[in-house]
């Protein structure tokens, strides 16, 4: 076998150790229900958000990779024809160590050596093609794959020989000859196999059989019918038949291996196919590849963001839109039409606001910027490219959201007790270097009451330096803004972000200004002709 380094991976650096200091300290799989998203993620052979990281050096790496696969179709449908053989790999394996299983799945080793050799050459073919076609791969992982396919193709003829020739000696036992001993009560207490028959038992009947006991040589003719092993031997009867089967069975399988090529042997005891751990990465990059073609078909922008340092708390996107919400569209909407019904903002994260309070009109679009932001961070984190036209991002160890929708009343103060429980268990998580996000947190009690509990939690996250939105409709919020930038203690500023473009159309667009201190209820009046004068025309 090849003696080309095998630690390498297609989606995490050499020497690349995952430990806690990497983690994105959220239960991602919740994060991204949350986000509203989770279909969008949903994948039924990988779970994409058990690859958030919040490593730098890993989101480069990965999207390297990704980069190379978005960009080549030919290449793609590599991975997915490797993906195809290696999932046969790994259920033949799962079949051939199974110990409750009969004698038959011992041969299924035969079968995975012929699925691996298939492999190989699909692999090199596939990447010879690519070469041939001008494709020059520039990914770490991708050029070691090839690496490590090459190398494999020399070794792969002679154990191509071997798992024909054990191909032919199994396919030529047709039935087996066992004997028994009997007892003096004619009970059988040993069993053993007498012969291996390349052709089968025909079946007899027996007064034929006992009319002519002296059986010519050879003859391969039963004493009675045939009878169906699994049909009339109890479970007990039919261990013991097994048993005797395997072991003479195990004496011809371990003498053909040991007949076979050095190359197959060195395989078998190597434990099977080196490349069922890549497996996993392999299915990652194809579901990745999936969902961003999904968004690419609908004429929406992906752009590969500019990776930044954690300490730098970049987030500097323009164009920005909500993915899942496009996605939502798709079913019924054409593509040219999703890109334009889609509202592209921009949003910047900088020394004058990274915590932001967003106000607007109820189905305003607060909600969905909200999610947007956490989705765009979550892509980031996971390697891909982010649904904007450009951006520069810098990892965050932590990604948190508390939504009013997602709390019920499960404490003994109700509701707002429970709110106050869920932001406490948020704030024993955090770091500076963490992402929060707020959709109407502390409705569940008065305004008044509301937004006290708001301006200390805002404060807090000010105090601690993290990036934050919080999207609500309690306006007398924004008045605590200038108490909390003047406080000593905050290293975070905060700033107002406001939606709506027009009574009228639902498509709102954020923009970073301060609110105009109106409530929106007036302006919601005036459009149904409530106001003061429209009601009274006419009338006095």
């Amino acid at each position: 076998m090849s003696t080309v380094n095998e630690t390498y991976s297609l989606i995490y650096p050499q020497g690349y150790r995952y430990d806690d200091k990497d983690l994105v300290r959220s239960e991602s799989n919740e994060l991204i229900r949350r986000l509203g998203a989770d279909w969008l993620f949903y994948n039924k052979t990988v779970r994409i958000m058990d690859y958030l990281t919040s490593n730098a050096e890993v989101i480069a790496y990965r999207r390297d990779t990704l980069r190379e696969v978005m960009g080549h179709p030919g290449l793609l449908e590599l991975i997915r024809g490797a993906v195809e053989r290696l999932e046969q790999i790994g259920a033949l394996v799962r079949v051939k160590e199974n110990p409750n299983l009969s004698y038959e799945a011992q041969f299924y080793s035969i079968r995975e050596l012929e699925v691996y050799l298939d492999l190989v050459t699909f692999l090199a073919e596939g990447f010879d093609k690519l070469d041939a076609d001008g494709v020059s791969l520039q990914s770490q992982g991708l050029l070691a794959l090839r690496e490590s396919v090459r190398a494999r193709v020399p070794s792969c003829e002679k154990l191509r020989q071997g798992v024909a020739h054990m191909t032919t000696s199994i396919q030529r036992i047709k039935s087996v000859t066992v004997a028994f001993n009997l007892d003096s009560e004619l009970s059988p207490y040993e069993a053993g196999l007498l012969a291996i028959n390349t052709e089968p038992v025909r079946s007899g009947e027996l007064i034929d059989r006992l009319l002519n006991f002296e059986l010519a040589k050879g003859d391969m003719t039963a004493l009675a019918p045939m009878t169906a092993v699994s049909k009339r031997l109890t479970p007990r009867e039919k261990a013991s038949v097994d048993m005797v089967f395997m072991s003479a069975m195990k004496k011809v399988y371990g003498g053909l291996l040991r007949s076979w090529a050095p190359s197959v042997k060195q395989y078998m005891a190597s434990g099977g196919c080196e490349w069922l751990r890549l497996l996993p990465e392999l299915q990652f990059l194809c579901a990745a590849a999936d969902m961003l073609q999904s968004l690419k078909d609908s004429g929406l922008p992906l752009c590969w963001a500019e990776i930044r340092p954690t300490e730098e708390k970049r987030f500097s996107v323009e164009g920005l839109y909500n993915p899942a919400m496009a996605m939502k569209l798709k079913d019924n909407d054409s593509p040219t039409s999703i890109s334009k019904r889609m509202v592209y903002n921009d949003v910047n994260f900088d020394d004058e606001g990274r915590i932001f309070i967003l106000t607007g009109p109820n189905s305003g679009g607060k909600s969905v910027f909200t999610c947007g932001v956490g989705i765009a961070q979550v892509m980031f984190q996971l390697g891909l490219p982010v649904p904007a036209r450009v951006a520069v991002i810098s990892p965050v160890k932590g990604i948190f959201t508390h939504f009013a929708q997602d709390i019920k009343g499960s404490t003994e103060d109700g509701r707002l007790g429970s709110e106050c429980q869920r932001m406490k268990e948020i704030f024993q998580k955090l770091t500076p270097h963490s992402l929060v996000l707020l959709d109407e947190t502390f409705s569940g009690t008065s305004s008044y009451e509301g937004s006290y509990l708001a301006a200390d939690t805002v404060g807090a996250l000010a105090a601690l330096g993290t990036h934050a939105i919080y999207c609500t409709h309690m306006h007398e919020l924004t008045a605590r803004i200038p108490e909390i930038n003047q406080n000593p203690k905050t290293r975070s500023r905060v700033d107002t972000l406001v939606a709506g473009s027009g009574l009228g159309d639902i498509r709102f667009s954020i923009t970073r200004r301060p609110p105009d201190g109106k409530s929106y209820a007036s302006r919601i009046a005036e459009k149904y002709g409530l106001s003061y004068d429209s009601l009274l025309h006419g009338k006095i």
